[in-house]
């Protein structure tokens, strides 16, 4: 083969000013996620380049040199075990922001390795003898070797630096090897070689761009979310503190109110007075209520509510809240009924959200299930000792969707029943928040005209007999 002086180290030049051109319009500094996105492709490629290696090698056994064959693919079998071991190393460091630029030097080092023991495939593959279409034979094996090479390039395209010293090194390897061939035009192999590697380089940008594009939305998402976040906490924080400022005045109109209603001072000649305390004190009351609410979701989205946990008697508990909704349930003309034959005696939990649990699923089942309507409650072991409290009603059902939208804070299932039956759509929402504070679960099962059914689970370790 004959090469014109200077040709090898024009194909050099030509070839790294190509990979430089390309990569000048996306350089960027190394980042933590490039790091771990070359961790990831090189345990991906730690199996496809030997087995790429094997396949050359059977199919080119039979023409070339056995010996050489096999030195070649120790060598590609070596500079992936390197590069994993690399990887691992890296993985194991955890390097800081400030050393990545050092890392990637080694990162690159390793792939230009890999990409230079690929290109010397052209001499180790060569076959021995002098065959017929030599050219051809060329350009195949040129095209063929560097496609496969490509692969090891993948791990370098996200950190431009990396990728254009692969190139460098991959195509001067690949020249070299070619003018240890006599029987190759030189101006076909030098043809091939660069559009080899041209198509690695625009492989390389498009696949660069890709990965920035992605980087770049990952970020904007990112900030997205935690802006989102940031938003959610202050409208959070800005309700438990609206929600103080509202229970303290609200608290005093309670305490006047009943004094008048009781007529703790003396009596109230005009009845009117009477009806009208007594109605600022049910509308007060129903008012803290739902302030009440409003603040413990705040205080459970905000993660500043604990628990106070203490053996609680689940009889008693249980018998209290049916108690205090009785009244309720007769006025609306529905069956209360309780369940507590397999009830164990204690369990683990917070006395107050125990009885609010329970009390607004009583609530929303005697609110939603019309006259001659029944709503049972059953306290019992699952089989795995979990302890189930189950709320059952005849009423009005849900849909699916409704159910959904039951579920989220401030959701009314439908605006028809929101006008119907008074409601701010916090009682499902609060129930499932405080049940997982304790460890539990809570599920919701309904169909419409049919009724619904509430299930809370707590863990069985919450559960003292």
């Amino acid at each position: 083969m004959s090469y014109a002086a200077g040709e090898p180290a024009q194909l050099a030049t030509a070839t790294a000013e190509s990979a430089n051109s390309a990569s000048d319009g996306f350089r960027a500094p190394l980042r933590h996620e490039d790091i771990s996105q070359f961790l990831e492709i090189s345990r991906k490629n730690f199996v496809i380049e030997p087995i790429a290696s094997i396949l050359f090698a059977v199919g080119l056994w039979q023409y070339g040199d056995i010996r050489q064959i096999g030195v070649w693919m120790a060598l590609v079998s070596v500079v992936a075990i390197l590069r994993v071991l690399l990887s691992l190393h890296i993985k194991r460091e955890d390097p800081p922001e400030e050393t990545l630029r050092e890392w990637g030097f080694a990162v690159s080092a390793a792939t230009s390795l890999a990409g230079g023991v690929w290109a010397s495939g052209l001499l180790f593959l060569w076959p021995q003898e002098t065959i017929a279409a030599a050219n051809i034979f060329a350009m195949v094996l040129i095209i063929a070797i560097m496609a496969v090479a490509g692969v090891a390039m993948v791990t370098v395209v996200i950190y431009p630096p990396a990728a254009s010293l692969y190139l460098l090194v991959t195509s001067t390897v690949a020249a070299i090897c070619l003018i240890q061939q006599p029987a190759v035009s030189s101006d076909l192999a030098i043809m091939s070689l660069l559009l080899a590697v041209l198509l690695l380089t625009a492989l390389a940008w498009q696949i660069n761009q890709l990965y920035r594009g992605q980087a770049r939305l990952r970020g904007e998402l990112d900030a997205a979310n935690e802006a989102a976040s940031a938003a959610h906490r202050a409208k959070s924080e800005f309700v438990a503190n609206i929600s103080h400022e509202l229970r303290t005045p609200l608290n005093a109109i309670n305490g006047f109110s009943e004094i008048i209603k009781d007529q703790a001072f003396g009596p109230v000649e005009n009845e009117h007075y009477l009806e009208y305390a007594n109605d600022i004190h049910l509308s007060g009351s129903r008012l803290l209520e739902i302030i009440n609410d409003i603040l413990d979701l705040s205080k459970l989205e905000t993660g500043s509510m604990s628990l106070a946990a203490e053996r609680v008697d689940v009889r008693e508990i249980v018998s209290s809240v049916v108690d205090t909704t009785q009244a309720r349930a007769d006025e609306a003309g529905v069956a209360l009924q309780k369940i507590l034959s397999d009830a164990p005696a204690y369990l683990l939990a917070d006395r107050q959200l125990l009885k609010q649990i329970l009390s607004n699923l009583l609530s929303n089942a005697v609110k939603f299930t019309p006259l001659g309507g029944e709503v049972a409650v059953e306290v019992k072991f699952a089989p795995n000792n979990d302890l189930v409290m189950i709320v059952d009603d005849n009423g009005i059902g849900m849909s699916p969707e409704d159910i959904a939208m039951a579920k989220v804070p401030f959701g009314q299932a439908d605006a028809s029943l929101a006008r119907r039956f008074e409601g701010t759509g916090l009682g499902i929402p609060l129930v499932k928040s405080l049940i997982e504070l304790h460890g539990g679960s809570f599920r919701l099962q309904s169909e419409v005209s049919v009724g619904t059914r509430a299930v809370a689970r707590f863990p069985a370790n919450c559960v003292q007999h």
